[in-house]
C-alpha cells in the first residue's frame, strides 16, 4: 500500500511540472505579442513625431537653392544686356541711315550749283549772237561801231529785221459783254421812324393811345413782327412793359405806316413811352 500511495504522488508531481511547463510557454507568447506590439506603437509614434517636426534644411539643399537662384540671376543679367545691345545697334542703325540722306541731300546740292549754265542755239533765219569780250581796251576801235549805213551791204540790212514782228490781219471782233449779274431778291426793310402818345377820356375811364410809325425802305411788301412797349416816369424809370403783335395788311416797299394801341387806366406817375421794334 505504501508502494502504491508514493506511485500515485509522482504522478501528480508530473502533471504539475506538465501544467507548469505549457503555463510558461503560453505567458512567453504572451510576451512576445506585447513586445511585438509595443514596438509597433514606438514606430506609429516616432513616424507621427517625425510628421509634426519640421524637416530642417540641410546645407546640401540650401546650397542648392543658392546656386538655382544665382543660375535665374545670371539668366536676366544676360537677356538684359542682350536687350541693351539691340536698343543701341537699333539707335546706330537709324543715326547712320539719317546721315547717309543728309550726305546725299548735300551731294545733289553741290551737284545742281556746279551744272553749266545752258546755252540756246539760234533759230533758222537768226544771226548767231556775239559773245561779249570780257575787258576792252579804252583805245582799241572796238568801241566805234563796226556795220555804220555806208559799208554795210544790203543782205546784211535785210537780216538785221526783228525776227519776231507780230502780223495784225483785219479781223471783225465784236466785244462782248458780261453776263448780268442775278438780281437781288425783294426784301422788305422796315425801320422805326417815331413814336407818339395821348391821353384820352373814354367811357371806361382814361386812356392812353399810342402812335407807332414804321417805315419799309425795301422794295417788297411785308410787316413787322412785333413791338415792345414801355411805360417810364420822370426819373426815366420802367413802370410797366409789355409786347404787341403786329397784324392787318402788310406795308408796301417804299411806304410807311402809323400803327395804335390803347391801354386803359396808365400808371398816375406815368411820364413818357419807349418802343422798339422787332423785325
Amino acid at each position: 500500500m505504501p508502494v502504491k500511495q508514493h506511485g500515485l504522488g509522482l504522478t501528480k508531481y508530473k502533471d504539475r511540472i506538465g501544467f507548469m511547463a505549457t503555463q510558461t510557454q503560453d505567458n512567453q507568447e504572451i510576451e512576445q505579442a506585447i513586445e511585438r506590439l509595443s514596438q509597433k506603437m514606438r514606430t506609429v509614434s516616432d513616424a507621427m513625431e517625425l510628421a509634426r517636426t519640421p524637416v530642417k534644411k540641410t546645407a546640401a539643399n540650401q546650397n542648392k537653392a543658392k546656386g538655382g537662384k544665382t543660375r535665374k540671376l545670371s539668366l536676366g543679367k544676360f537677356f538684359k544686356y542682350i536687350l541693351i545691345l539691340s536698343l543701341f545697334a537699333g539707335l546706330s542703325y537709324m543715326l547712320a541711315s539719317l546721315v547717309s540722306v543728309y550726305m546725299e541731300k548735300l551731294k545733289n546740292g553741290q551737284s545742281q550749283t556746279s551744272e553749266p549754265p545752258v546755252t540756246t542755239a539760234p533759230l533758222p533765219g537768226q544771226p548767231a549772237p556775239k559773245s561779249a569780250p570780257d575787258s576792252v581796251p579804252e583805245n582799241t576801235p572796238a568801241n566805234v561801231p563796226e556795220n555804220t549805213p555806208e559799208n554795210t551791204p544790203a543782205d546784211t540790212a535785210e537780216t538785221a529785221q526783228a525776227p519776231f514782228t507780230p502780223i495784225i490781219g483785219d479781223t471783225n471782233l465784236t466785244p462782248v459783254a458780261p453776263p448780268a449779274a442775278p438780281a437781288a431778291p425783294a426784301m422788305a426793310d422796315f425801320a422805326l421812324k417815331g413814336a407818339n402818345y395821348q391821353m384820352v377820356d373814354t367811357e371806361l375811364g382814361r386812356a392812353l393811345d399810342i402812335f407807332i410809325t414804321v417805315i419799309n425802305r425795301g422794295n417788297a411788301s411785308g410787316r413787322p413782327r412785333l413791338f415792345e412797349i414801355e411805360l417810364i416816369n420822370k426819373d426815366n424809370k420802367q413802370l410797366m412793359a409789355w409786347p404787341m403783335a403786329v397784324a392787318g395788311e402788310e406795308v408796301a416797299g417804299d411806304s410807311e405806316k402809323i400803327y395804335k394801341t390803347r391801354l386803359l387806366e396808365p400808371p398816375a406817375d406815368f411820364h413818357n413811352i419807349r418802343v422798339s421794334m422787332q423785325k
